[in-house]
Parts: structure tokens; sequence; C-alpha cells
């Protein structure tokens, strides 16, 4: 189970907090004649046209209205641009020096701390006492549980890092049923893992840092899609409700999920830099802002490892 990051819901749902950029105009684009090359027939036709509409909207007093258009539009499209770099700049854009994976031992210099975690959070190595009691033989070699109660896996390990989840019967777009396919299709060969087990507050999680063979992007955009395309409101006319709140700063989500008067909850999240990532994964009532903090607190510390 832990070995091979595999968490399975009835149903979940991924969102990302990575806005979309658009851009609201363009700046008009500047021209250089030289003067040793011929100017086309079409070239002079237009330079006349436009001396021409110059003139008259002078006349009519809607030229310095013309320009103030112009300027405007300059102004927005710079600012477009300027707040798409940030959105690429902030969780899609990740940067990372190390381009090769980590191991084991390197993962384990930077599992975040359990001492400095939120009140209340706590390890829980019996859920690793319980995937090693059902761990086939070949499965106990790559196995092994530390004294922090940690799981590490490989090299040579034939594990993987899936995330998996379904929105099946609650009536969703096919736009929507694409991209939880697309999200859920994810399952990538893992040359080392490290897991640490969590108890909170009665419920139960999971860090995990792995590296992959080739660099990959496992988390940037999934969940943005999902949000976009499914919404944060599922199957109000079904037996199961879904309701996601997005994470504020990461990619990720918080996910309850009612039937019948029960309730259940998913949290996931992650990132990736390079061929490094961390995913947690929880099951149960947390606060959503805690999970966040703890998250943020593995990936800075991942990403201070690989710079």
């Amino acid at each position: 189970m832990a070995r091979v990051a595999r968490i399975r819901a009835v149903a979940a749902c991924v969102a990302g907090c990575a806005a979309v950029g658009l851009a609201l105009g363009a700046a008009p684009a500047s021209a250089q004649a030289n003067p040793d090359v011929d100017v086309s027939i079409e070239e002079k036709f237009f330079e006349a046209f436009m001396q021409e509409l110059a003139s008259e909207l002078d006349a009519n007093g809607r030229l310095q209205e013309l320009v103030r258009v112009l300027s405007d539009a300059e102004e927005e499209g710079q600012f477009a641009a300027e707040h798409e770099r940030d959105i690429r700049d902030d969780v899609g854009s990740r940067a990372w020096t190390v381009d090769v994976p980590m191991g084991g031992a390197a993962f384990l210099d930077v599992l975040v701390d359990v001492d400095e975690l939120p009140v209340g959070w706590e390890l829980n190595p019996r859920l690793l006492e319980d995937a090693y009691l059902d761990a086939t033989a070949d499965e106990l070699e790559d196995l092994r549980i530390t004294s922090e109660g940690l799981v590490v896996t490989g090299p040579g390990n034939d594990g993987s890092l899936t995330k998996n989840f379904t929105l099946d019967g609650l009536g969703v777009s096919e736009p929507c049923l694409d991209a939880v396919e697309a999200f859920d299709a994810i399952d990538e060969d893992v040359d080392h893992m490290v897991v640490l087990p969590l108890g909170v507050q009665g419920s139960d999680a999971y860090m995990f840092l792995a590296s992959t063979p080739q660099e990959q992007d496992l988390f940037t955009g999934y969940y943005d899609a999902i949000v976009r395309e499914c919404g944060t409101s599922i199957g109000e006319e079904s037996l199961l409700h879904v309701g996601i709140e997005p994470y504020k700063d990461l990619d990720g989500f918080t996910v309850n999920m009612t039937m019948v008067g029960d309730s259940e909850e998913v949290h996931m999240g992650g990132a990736s830099l390079g061929h490094n990532h961390v995913f947690f994964v929880g099951e149960g009532e947390m606060d959503s802002g805690e999970v966040q903090e703890v998250l943020s607190a593995q990936i800075d510390a991942l990403e201070q490892a690989v710079n």
C-alpha cells in the first residue's frame, strides 16, 4: 500500500490554485523603415490611408480620444503580461538545479520534522506496520521501517506513484470527465521513495517523497483543469455530493464527500521539481489550513535541497 503510494477513494476531485492569465490588450508594435529598401505599393497605400484617417480624426476632435484608447490598451496589455508572469512564477514554475533522482538517504534528510508540525499531528507507525504485514516476500526486500517509523523503497523497486479517484455516477460533463481521466492516468515508476505516516487527531495521512527516472510534472495544471471543468460543487442532484476547496497557494485540494448523512474528507496535493516530488494524501477530518501549512513546509524543504 504505502510502497506504491496508492490511496483510493470512492470519489475525489482535484483543485488547482494557479489562475489562468488572459491578455486583455496588446501594445502597438513599432516598425522602423530601412531607407535603402523600396517601400511596396501596399505599404504606401497603408501609410497614405493612416495619414488621411489621422487628419479626419483630428479635424473632428477625436484624435486625442484614439490616442487615449490605444494608451489604455497598451497599459492593459502590459498589466496582463506582468500578471501572467506572476502566475508562472507561482506554483507552476518551481526551479531546481539538481537534475537527477534523489535517493532514500537524501529524502530522509529533507523530510519534515514531526516535532515541528501543528498540534495534533504525530507519527502513526501503525499505518506502515499494517503495510509491512500485508507485503509479499518480494515486496519486503524494498521495505524498511526505521526508528522514525518510515518506509524506504528502492533502488530497483517496482513501485509507482499514482493518484486514483473517480467522479463516475455524478452526471458531470465530458470535459470534466476528461480532466479527471487525465489526472487519474498518472502512474509513474519510482526510483526511490520515503513515506512518513501521520496521525492527525484520529485521521490518517501520508507524506511521500519520491524520485522518478525521468523529469515529470505530476501536479501543475491537473488540479486547475478539474476545478475549471467540474466546478467546486458537484452532484447536487445525486445521492453523493462532492464539494471541493482548492488550496490557496499550492497545487492541491480538500474534498468533502457526503452521502445519506455520512461524509468523508480527502486531502491531496504536492509539487514536482524535475525528477523529485512531494505528494501528500490524507483521509478523514483535518484542518485544510494545517494541511497546506505542512505540505508547504515539505515542498520548501525539497526545493531548497534541489537548488
